[in-house]
């Protein structure tokens, strides 16, 4: 990966979102899905009126690790961490585990931080990459690759940002085998686990399949509530869980108790909120294929299998910040270039999960229309 995304002095998807978030009427590279109002998560907090405003356990409030403890097959509470956000899941895990010279393989594209924090620890960095003349398609013997005996870590998305793609059973059945093979620590991003639009994709988490596997979960995408700012780690491996724990003494302590109470009042609708933004996003993905058949000599597209979002190819030569720009000018449509993303310019990470994207496509569609004329 370009040098610029091994450097924590810039978070470049957000820095984009900072600088052109304000200029935008419609958004349409958002990675997260349309946000629940409290109303519809919880109407009466008064049967926490008793409850002390004073720190957290430190590794969460347990009623909330009691509900997501049923989100797994054998992952008992006590077997999951609460933090601040998807954020601090990945820098505790990256600070507590890693050491300077250690080997990893990160799959790419991904979210920045899966890779710089390791990065600025002093590791050594293999790219995985399934690519788009495949599908994006999870590819074993391309995994086995890049693995050796000297591999620390493997850093997996699945769901995919920004591709969509998935995992099957058996592409998780193959991964634990690899990474039992050598000894290797998975950590599995599976912030935009339960998000899918194909029966093939599963649902199953590496907390369950792998012993030596760190899950990543958040409520920021798959339930919606990014302003909960709650995320959390869950592993079997008690060892590894005690050096998570230690190291978050030097981040946060704990987390915010209120957030927490809600996070668990919010899991007792978990079904209903994972139907509705899979719905969403069925809805919207049936409009993008429409945009990209009509405009084929514009865009090329895998259609993507899971998560809130697309990664539309341009064709033509067509560079994506300079097209995201023309169209943030001319239509007030913001959409996310790969550039901030990864080291291409050839992609649009197109968000699906919010209810104002028919009109995000009508605007684009005309405008595309327009230039043809």
């Amino acid at each position: 990966m370009e040098e610029r995304f091994m450097d924590m002095s810039s978070f470049f998807v957000d820095a984009y979102f900072t600088e052109y978030e304000s200029k935008a009427k419609y958004m349409m590279g958002s990675s997260d899905p349309e946000s629940l109002p409290l109303k519809e998560v919880i109407t009466d907090l008064t049967k926490y009126a008793d409850e002390p405003l004073g720190y957290a356990l430190g590794n969460g409030y347990l009623p909330l690790r009691e509900k997501l403890s049923s989100l797994y097959k054998c992952v008992s509470p006590n077997q999951i961490a609460v933090m601040n956000g998807g954020e601090e899941t990945i820098y505790v895990t990256m600070r507590a585990l890693l050491k300077a010279g250690d080997e990893i393989v990160v799959q790419m594209p991904s979210y920045q931080s899966l890779s710089v924090v390791a990065k600025e620890i002093g590791c050594s960095i293999t790219e995985f990459r399934p690519p788009f003349e495949k599908d994006w398609k999870f590819d074993i013997e391309l995994l086995r690759s890049k693995v050796s005996s000297k591999t620390k870590l493997l850093v997996l998305n699945y769901p995919h940002n920004p591709t969509g793609a998935c995992l099957t059973d058996n592409d998780m059945a193959d991964i634990a085998e690899l990474c039992r093979k050598y000894g290797i620590i998975l950590i599995a991003d599976e912030m935009y686990r339960f998000l899918r639009l194909d029966p093939s994709c599963t649902d199953a988490s590496f907390a369950d399949v792998y012993e030596n596997a760190v899950a990543l979960g958040g409520f920021s995408k798959t339930f919606a509530s990014p302003g909960l700012r709650l995320g959390w780690v869950a592993t079997k491996n008690t060892e590894l869980m005690q050096k998570l724990l230690a190291y978050r003494h030097f981040t946060s302590t704990c987390t915010n108790l209120p957030c927490q109470w809600i996070a668990s009042e919010l899991l007792n609708k978990k079904a209903e909120i994972i139907k509705r933004n899979n719905a969403i996003v069925a809805k919207n993905t049936v409009l993008l294929k429409l945009l990209v058949e009509k405009h084929a000599d514009v865009f090329a597209y895998v259609p993507p299998k899971g998560a809130t979002m697309a990664y539309v190819k341009l064709l033509g030569g067509k560079q994506a910040m300079s097209f995201c720009m023309d169209l943030l000018e001319h239509t007030g449509v913001l959409i996310v270039p790969s550039s901030v993303l990864e080291n291409s310019d050839e992609y649009l990470r197109v968000g699906l999960c919010r209810e104002s994207f028919s009109e995000s496509i009508r605007v684009v569609d005309a405008y595309l229309s327009a230039g043809k004329k």
